[in-house]
């Protein structure tokens, strides 16, 4: 007993010493568990470091307001106060958030970086810290290429990598609320994202499932009063339909472009993006599993409904290989899709949006848009780059056609629908 002690002991002295070096060190393509700041769960990469909201927040007010903070127990409250004490300390909080790597040039500042006093001391002291530093230190040294742009835009990435593993594992958890109970938008948008819940309830069981087979002529006939003929009652399958859309909006609340809107902007924005943000998610996760029709976590298929339910029915086979086809002909990686899953959101010609959230959509999307562009360079070589980007750019046009097909086919199935049967408001809103 007392050598598992032991064991365990040494194996969290790592994980501590862990904290005081630079991003670099982190592994790539890994959802992050600890905040390197103050040691709490981290919700994913924030300023080039693995961390929690709360010290994102912090770090990113402290450098915008530049703020400055006095230590009165001598600067040392992270190493002699207790875990759930530490961040009263402003002062060595923020000093922490420096010394682990949090990069304040990957704030996007309100002005020019040159006019930021307190940015431009975190800047000197690193370059100072470098030079004095030995070549072969592993210790908290951060090379200045930290600051390179290469470096940034590959931190950009890699924050999406993660917040899309994190959307994944949402998908294929065992949460699975009826859509009746599914909010609003603006409540949801008001409330903590629910991605983290896969983490507490893990993964749902007894997948895969067989498809839902399809209706007959009499069970067709039921829907006529009321009853809908695809059921989903049984507690191991999910409605994807619902639960994607709901899992986009949980994804965009993660992206923290979304948070610099106005709530207006908001509720504008996803009702335009979010239905697109649905079908590449989709379509991507199809392609992973080398199938051209789309195919969900549990591995069923979207049901198609037969003629006699609805007459020239334009979701078809066909329709469910709009992105899929695309994605599989030009061997797009899981790298481009992110940056495309964000150019999709970032779309500030959307209209309604204020002149404000206009220019801060644009200004994420020109950040994005560099990013898929360098990447695609660099991955694909001058040679195939340009074409490869252009092909990426056109599946944005692809997926508006198709959320127009579906927002067409909502029109035409709310025809023929009685008032009795459910209607869900946060469906309503994304197909107006």
């Amino acid at each position: 007993m007392i050598k598992d002690i032991s064991q365990k002991s040494e194996k969290e002295n790592e994980n501590i010493k862990t904290l005081t070096v630079g991003y670099t060190s982190y592994p790539k393509n890994v959802c992050p568990t600890t905040c390197a700041v103050c040691g709490d769960s981290a919700s994913g990469y924030h300023y080039e470091v693995p961390s929690c909201n709360g010290c994102k927040t912090f770090f990113r007010r402290t450098v915008l307001a530049q703020r400055k903070y006095e230590c009165k127990k001598g600067g040392n409250c992270f190493s002699s106060l207790p875990k759930d004490r530490r961040c009263s300390c402003r002062a060595c909080r923020f000093q922490q958030c420096v010394a682990v790597g949090m990069n304040p040039l990957a704030i996007q500042l309100v002005g020019n970086a040159k006019d930021n006093q307190l940015l431009q001391e975190i800047i000197n002291k690193r370059k100072y810290a470098d030079d004095q530093e030995p070549c072969t230190s592993k210790g908290a040294k951060l090379s200045s290429s930290l600051f390179t742009v290469e470096d940034s835009l590959d931190r950009l990435i890699e924050g999406l990598v993660y917040l899309e593993i994190k959307t994944e594992k949402f998908r294929k958890s065992a949460f699975n609320p009826h859509p009746s109970h599914i909010p609003p938008l603006e409540q949801m948008l008001s409330s903590s994202s629910m991605l983290n819940l896969a983490d507490k309830i893990g993964p749902m069981p007894n997948w895969p499932l067989p498809n839902i087979p399809v209706p007959s002529a009499d069970e067709i006939a039921k829907f006529k009063p009321g009853m809908h003929p695809l059921h989903y009652d049984e507690p191991e399958r999910k409605n994807w339909f619902f639960f994607d859309i709901m899992s986009s909006i949980e994804w965009a609340k993660a992206i923290p472009v979304l948070h610099k809107l106005k709530r207006r902007d908001q509720i504008v924005l996803l009702k335009a993006v979010v239905l697109l943000c649905f079908n590449v998610t989709q379509a991507f996760f199809s392609y992973e599993q080398k199938s051209s029709m789309v195919i969900h976590p549990d591995g069923t298929s979207p049901g198609l409904l037969p003629t006699l339910f609805i007459k020239n029915n334009p979701m078809g086979e066909g329709f469910f290989r709009l992105i899929t086809e695309p994605l599989i002909r030009n061997k797009i990686d899981k790298k481009e899709y992110v940056l495309l899953k964000a150019l999709v959101l970032c779309n500030a010609t959307v209209d309604g949006l204020s002149p404000e959230g206009q220019r801060i959509l644009a200004a994420e999307r020109d950040r994005y848009n560099s990013a898929l562009f360098s990447y695609c360079m660099a991955t694909r070589g001058v040679a195939e780059a340009p074409a490869q980007y252009a092909a990426l750019l056109s599946l944005i046009d692809t997926l508006h056609h198709q959320a127009k097909i579906q927002k067409d086919f909502h029109v035409l199935l709310q025809i023929s629908r009685p008032p009795q049967c459910i209607r869900v408001n946060l469906i309503e809103e994304i197909m107006e």
